[in-house]
């Protein structure tokens, strides 16, 4: 961007963006303003040039700019944010934007795409004044170079600008789309697999499958025992021994499933809740007094993102004492977590990490009651075609919660362990082909990106356009442009001479 004298393509000339233009100083008090738009910072969207609404010019107290349709506005608080805008109305606005009218050397549309071009970003950060509210000045600004082309190119570059800036917007458009997509077909993956259709070839292949009767018997067998082994690993960690069978009586069977209005299951599958095969345990309400700078990490609703469990800079973190304190709620590689509570209720995470981590409250693990009959990824897929229903199971208005209890009423279908393992592996390649066409959009999204940056590039070098020997060459404007202003200037007051001072 940065061109010598040398480097300029032909017609073209080396200025300053102060010598071509020069921001209105137009300024009115807001009870003399009679139209509807308001604009300050928050309306213009960082980098698009996009205007998100305005606001209410009689809720304004000090003093404002004003702008007439077409004017180029530019946020001169914190700059690093690139809000350029060209408005297609007129209005007033906060006196943190720079309002450039219409000007003799420079194209309004031509202007704005300098001021928004990373090179010219860059340099407002590296010289705004201010540590929590940076701000450029335009007499800082105004130093800054600028290569300028003659008019006509300046018209040609800015429409071959836009028409290449539009085809790839239509490709950001029909990038952005593909996400959503991408979460329909992860939805239809997992509808599919259970109602069995993922696996019905699998079934046909495999005919001596087990009858569900057998299943839901070996389900329960298989959680009673499990109950059993941890009932009586906590008397022994209390120091007690049954004296005979009693205790076994506190038992609670699964509640069964009322398949009245339920859809027919494929032969060998059944109908369970999901506390049947898997304990909901919450973590627990650890003081924010308690939290630290360094320690064990606590996994709360923030850390779970895009299905993971993501240990940042931002996770809180917890004394190391506090891990033999609290060994209960210690997680281990692979335990599947869900936010009980808020916005994100039935949002998932899988955890991980080797570093020993606590969970806090509103956060759910699922832990199998019954592995060697169901296998764990199994569960966990199931846990997730429950997920998208969790929210509206919620209760509550503004901070909507569910409890473990109720989320282990959620019914779901189980085959055999084979057609479990067979599932998982079909639905794996499923994620595969989503996983790879989610990476491909990120890179093309990426190289949408640079393309952009490529074009304003090229456009402030002469390299997008040809130039055109019939056009008037900036030199001739920029003299121009100072004989007018010469014209117009005042002429220097002559200071009178004192009597008896030596001429």
């Amino acid at each position: 961007m940065y061109l010598s004298e040398k480097e300029l393509p032909l017609g073209w000339a080396l200025t300053t963006l102060g010598s071509i233009a020069t921001p209105s100083s137009d300024k009115i008090e807001p009870s003399d303003y009679q139209g509807d738009h308001y604009l300050s910072l928050k309306h213009i969207q960082a980098h698009t040039g996009r205007i998100l609404g305005w606001g209410d010019p009689q809720t304004v107290k000090s003093t404002i700019s004003v702008f007439h349709q077409g004017d180029v506005l530019y946020g001169r608080l914190r700059p690093y944010l690139n809000k350029v805008v060209i408005p297609p109305f007129e209005g007033i606005c906060s006196t943190d934007i720079l309002v450039f009218p219409i000007m003799a050397a420079i194209k309004r549309a031509f202007l704005a795409r300098f001021l928004s071009h990373p090179k010219v970003v860059e340099f407002a950060v590296q010289n705004s004044k201010g540590i929590n509210l940076p701000r450029i000045s335009f007499r800082t600004l105004a130093e800054h170079p600028f290569a300028l082309p003659p008019l006509n190119e300046q018209r040609r570059i800015v429409a071959k600008i836009e028409a290449l800036q539009a085809r790839s917007k239509k490709a950001r458009e029909a990038l952005e789309a593909i996400p959503p997509l991408l979460d329909k077909f992860r939805q239809s993956v997992l509808a599919s697999a259970f109602r069995g259709d993922l696996t019905a070839h699998w079934r046909a292949k495999n005919p001596d499958v087990e009858p569900a009767t057998k299943l839901l018997e070996r389900i329960r067998i298989e959680r009673r025992r499990r109950w059993e082994e941890s009932e009586l690993a906590k008397m022994k960690a209390k120091g007690k021994t049954p004296k005979n069978d009693k205790w076994k009586d506190k038992y609670k069977e699964p509640t069964p499933v009322d398949t009245t209005d339920l859809p027919e299951l494929p032969e060998g599958w059944c109908r369970l809740t999901l506390g049947a095969i898997a304990r909901v345990e919450g973590g627990y309400a650890f003081k924010s007094g308690d939290f630290s700078s360094d320690g064990v990490p606590l996994i709360r609703i923030g850390d779970l993102r895009d299905g993971k469990v993501v240990i940042s800079e931002k996770t809180v973190r917890l004394p190391d004492s506090f891990l033999s304190k609290h060994i209960r709620f210690m997680l281990n590689g692979g335990d599947l977590l869900m936010g009980l509570s808020g916005a994100t209720t039935g949002k998932l995470g899988y955890y991980e990490g080797d570093e020993p981590s606590l969970l806090n409250q509103r956060v759910g693990r699922f832990l199998p009651r019954c592995d060697s009959v169901v296998d764990d990824v199994f569960l966990g897929l199931a846990v997730e075609g429950i997920s998208h229903k969790v929210l509206n199971q919620a209760w509550g208005g503004a901070q909507p919660n569910i409890s473990p209890s109720a989320l282990e009423e959620n019914t779901i279908a189980v085959p055999t362990l084979e057609e479990q393992k067979a599932i998982v592996q079909m639905v794996r390649v499923c994620w595969s082909v989503r996983d790879s066409v989610t990476k491909s959009v990120k890179e093309i999204q990426a190289k949408l990106g640079d393309l952009d940056e490529s074009i304003l590039a090229k456009a402030f070098r002469g390299e997008l356009v040809p130039q055109d020997p019939n056009d008037e060459p900036a030199s001739v404007l920029l003299e121009r442009i100072k004989a007018e202003q010469a014209k117009t200037e005042k002429p220097k007051r002559k200071t009178r001479k004192k009597k008896g001072t030596a001429s």
